[in-house]
């Protein structure tokens, strides 16, 4: 990416609840504009573009996984041209023109519905001529032999469903010298984030205690290991109770049972359950229960929108 990306102005269009259009344009968020972007920011987005630019980072992460599990992994370099206000646009291609000094530059000048207009400019000094070809669509004009820092622009005709590629392939008449430049627009793909639900997982927590008079004494705890499966995260708020069994004796008077979380960038994948403050049901005859337990698990996937 060059320093023409810093140009990128934010607007309601370029940041929109589409998490394709989304994922195109944080190419452009920098930790300098990360504020004005988040201002702009609405629905859903607001979930990614979190509290600080090092949060935000994270959250990126983990949409990215998603994408890359979809194998949609060109939104990260091409989709951009679908998302950038026709302003944006401008003064990216105006970047992208003024700053170019290679033999072939070309850049996306306009987009709409059904055409594209592609700038092409010969960015040597001097006296060198640059022929050029293309190959993969046809273009409604033909192109011209480009003098030093001269360009035009080429029309296509474009459909937004289907993939846009282009190679320009170009020849300097005078040294010979041959180079090449490719422009990729892919097809509108729309995602969203569905959660899908895992397995239920049960356990049991087993404590016991009285004895040498003590209603206390003698306490133990067999603590539970809640671990979410691969790819997935324990949900602290499906924990449930099931049931109380007595298992030893008398049984137990009461205990406490505590929770103990395990987060991974921002995910619980486990959590320990335990007893304390035990106390059995008779202060010479040790009592044992097991406390049954459920929690539910779940992922975030992406699901493409046909």
């Amino acid at each position: 990416m060059n320093d023409c990306s810093k140009l990128i102005q934010f607007d309601t269009v370029s940041i929109s609840n589409d998490l394709t259009e989304f994922l195109s344009i944080t190419k452009f968020i920098k930790k300098e504009n990360y504020e004005e972007a988040k201002a702009k920011a609405s629905g859903k987005i607001l979930e990614i573009l979190d509290l600080d630019f090092e949060h935000y980072q994270n959250n990126l992460t983990k949409l990215t996984q998603k994408f890359n599990l979809t194998n949609f992994t060109e939104s990260k370099y091409d989709y951009y041209h679908h998302v950038l206000s026709p302003s944006a646009a401008k003064i990216y291609a105006d970047c992208i023109r003024q700053n170019s000094n290679n033999q072939l530059s070309a850049w996306v000048e306009s987009i709409n519905e059904n055409k594209i207009i592609i700038g092409v400019k010969n960015g040597l000094t001097g006296n060198s001529r640059v022929k050029y070809r293309i190959v993969g669509a046809k273009p409604n004009n033909k192109p011209s032999v480009l003098n030093s820092q001269s360009e035009e622009h080429l029309m296509f005709d474009y459909n937004p469903s289907m993939n846009f590629s282009i190679v320009l392939t170009s020849k300097n008449l005078e040294s010979e010298a041959i180079d090449s430049v490719s422009i990729t627009i892919p097809k509108k793909r729309k995602f969203e984030i569905k959660t899908e639900a895992g397995r239920q997982l049960e356990g049991f927590i087993r404590a016991g205690a009285g004895c040498h008079n003590n209603r206390k004494g003698c306490a133990f705890c067999v603590e539970l290991n809640f671990i979410a499966d691969e790819g997935f995260e324990l949900k602290p708020e499906t924990l449930k109770q099931e049931s109380v069994e007595v298992v030893g004796g008398p049984g137990l008077l009461s205990c406490d049972i505590q929770w103990h979380k395990i987060e991974v960038d921002g995910e619980v994948k486990k959590m320990i359950g335990y007893a304390h403050n035990i106390t059995g049901n008779s202060p010479h005859t040790q009592g044992i229960s097991k406390y049954k337990f459920s929690i539910r698990q779940s992922k975030e996937v992406l699901i493409e929108i046909i």
